[in-house]
């Protein structure tokens, strides 16, 4: 047989047998380390959020990870998460693009100091460079600049001690103040502040450019340790992009992105003896493994898959096997960019809190809005807060909520899918203590759907090109169509009376649109006064036989000097496309609603 370069090549070097026929659960020689982490050796760890199932594990494993940014002793473990505890050795929350890392180790450093940080939301001030870490936010401005000054002292200590700093990379595509050139781990408008085309602006980093970033960091790095030396182990998230702003498929993106990260850190690590590369990108991603290495959503990577990826991690680098090895491994990530999958899912918290007092609210859309009037306000117990529930009002229907119906809750989607249960409402041994219902359509909001485009196409009985309708010669139809939405809210309601003691139950119903408002929604072609009176007023007729022989002390309604205009604006939920816009009430406009829910919620009976 000829000799030829590939001819003495050991197996793991050919496709067939290091791949097609290796065992997908342990793929020998796919990491060689390049060298030894001691007992002794401080880690430090960052990156992007699957770099937090690389701390927990070792963690767990009796590695000495750093974390110089403790919680509060008032803060119980599983709501450390919530608040950027215990995730990474400070509490810097999920560092994205190594411009990133660049801008937190260059502001440590006192060679820059970023402009334009602080964002608001409803009266709350969040760091816009760690957004998640509040989820509430801070009362001021102030606090937030002296909370980050004691985050940068935490992380100078942490930079400064490591022995070794573990950090994945995550993302190329990131978002910029185009002025000060400050990089934010999250678009604005998705977590806090607001997006102004006139000052941010994407970009979507090249190999070059993360190569130089990175060198940037390395050289801030060696000022702040004053040349003492110290090792790094990169790796590249194995998680898909949720969204892409680059105008290409999230595919393509993804692809692109992970591809350049790859080509960065094997620059890297092949140049520089001090630099380890781990292929958790590679294990995840394996072909034999097909689509099983993650959830349904083809983006959560399984608990199990993690487990495979650690265990090529062990086999290099021992476990010390301390007492650490009885830590509780949190699986649920926090990653900001799944907010842009879930409509802006401010307030991620963990079921393990949750006992038999916690209290539901379900709605639709509109309770993106009265969500946020409830945890900003200042009269509802914080402990209160933290024991709220919201989620799709599908619920009442026994179906299973999509990703984009969770948008609106306070968990995470992960932790939803697996508690599915515990909103079944059917199960005795879980009845929530409390309910609350958010049911704009009750008092007619739903009336102009029926007056509008979908009332059209399911019907035909309104013609768009017609610029003034008049539906009294349809009232048959309309009548029908508000016959069975009223019932179909009755029965949601009598059904949990069932089992819920209307002490125990609330109803939150908003107003009907004001003509004005329809007009904005729907366009003037499909609202004309007559037509509005007429709709309002069956409407009206009728849910007034059907809900005299319900408690009344469960319906909580707004004030009528609220029935105005001012309380309905275009927001987010604007759909993308077309040329009618999407009404949804102010939070403020919940405010009188939360006042008149204060007593309800702080007793717990």
């Amino acid at each position: 047989m000829l000799m030829n370069p590939y001819s003495e090549l050991p197996p793991y070097c050919f496709w067939r047998t290091g791949v097609a026929q290796e065992n997908f659960d342990f793929i020998k020689n796919i990491y060689q380390k390049k060298f030894e982490i001691h007992p002794t050796t401080k880690i430090a760890t960052a990156g992007s959020c699957f770099a937090q199932h690389i701390s927990s594990h070792l963690k767990k494993n009796g590695f000495l990870v750093l974390d110089y940014e403790k919680a509060p002793p008032n803060i119980p473990d599983d709501s450390h998460q919530k608040y950027g505890y215990s995730m990474y050795s400070a509490r810097y929350g999920n560092i994205y693009t190594v411009k990133q890392l660049l801008q937190l180790t260059e502001e440590v450093a006192g060679l820059r100091k970023p402009s334009n940080y602080i964002w608001e939301r409803n009266d709350r001030f969040f760091d816009a460079l760690r957004p998640s870490i509040e989820p509430e936010g801070y009362f001021t401005k102030g606090e937030v600049s002296k909370n980050r000054r004691l985050h940068l002292k935490k992380v100078k200590e942490v930079l400064k001690d490591m022995d070794l700093l573990i950090f994945t990379l995550g993302l190329t595509e990131m978002w910029i103040d185009k002025e000060f050139g400050t990089v934010f781990p999250t678009a604005p408008g998705t977590i806090a502040g607001k997006y102004d085309k006139n000052i941010y602006e994407f970009k979507n980093a090249q190999f070059s450019e993360i190569l130089i970033d990175f060198r940037k960091f390395q050289q801030t790095l060696k000022k702040i340790r004053k040349n003492k030396p110290y090792k790094l182990l990169l790796t590249v998230s194995p998680v898909p992009l949720t969204a892409t702003a680059s105008g290409r498929h999230v595919l393509f993106s993804t692809i692109y992105s992970k591809s350049i990260l790859r080509a960065v850190a094997g620059q890297l690590s092949n140049n520089q003896k001090n630099i380890d590369y781990f292929p958790s990108y590679e294990i995840v991603n394996n072909p034999k493994l097909n689509a099983s290495s993650f959830e349904k959503n083809l983006r959560t990577v399984k608990k199990e898959t993690v487990e495979k990826v650690m265990k090529h991690f062990f086999k290099e680098h021992k476990p010390i096997k301390l007492k650490s090895s009885k830590l509780k491994i949190d699986d649920d990530l926090l990653c900001e960019d799944a907010l842009l999958e879930s409509f802006n899912t401010k307030n991620v918290i963990s079921f393990t809190s949750f006992k038999k007092d916690y209290i539901q609210i379900v709605g639709n859309s509109f309770m993106a809005q009265f969500k946020e009037s409830l945890l900003l306000s200042k009269d509802i117990n914080k402990k209160i807060k933290d024991k709220l529930l919201f989620h799709s009002v599908t619920f009442l229907k026994g179906k299973k909520s999509s990703e984009k119906s969770i948008g609106h809750m306070h968990i995470s989607p992960n932790d939803y899918q697996k508690n599915v249960k515990l909103f079944t409402f059917a199960q005795e041994n879980k009845k929530p203590k409390k309910v609350i219902l958010l049911y704009p359509r009750i008092l007619g909001c739903f009336l102009l759907d029926r007056l509008g485009a979908n009332f059209n196409n399911a019907e035909n009985a309104l013609q768009p090109k017609i610029a003034s309708i008049f539906v009294q010669d349809n009232y048959e139809i309309y009548e029908k169509k508000i016959i069975r939405t009223v019932d179909e809210q009755i029965k949601s309601i009598e059904y949990i009376l069932k089992f819920i003691n209307p002490n125990n139950l609330r109803i939150v119903a908003s107003p009907i649109y004001t003509e004005k408002s329809a007009r904005f929604r729907l366009g003037d072609e499909f609202v004309d006064s007559k037509s509005f009176i007429y709709i309002k007023k069956i409407a009206e007729e009728y849910l007034n036989s059907k809900f005299n022989h319900l408690p009344k002390n469960i319906f909580i309604f707004h004030s009528n000097e609220l029935f105005n205009e001012t309380g309905f604006a275009k927001n987010k939920y604007h759909k993308h496309g077309k040329p009618l816009y999407d009404l949804h009430l102010n939070s403020e406009f919940y405010s009188g609603c939360v006042n008149q829910l204060k007593e309800f919620l702080n007793i717990i009976e």
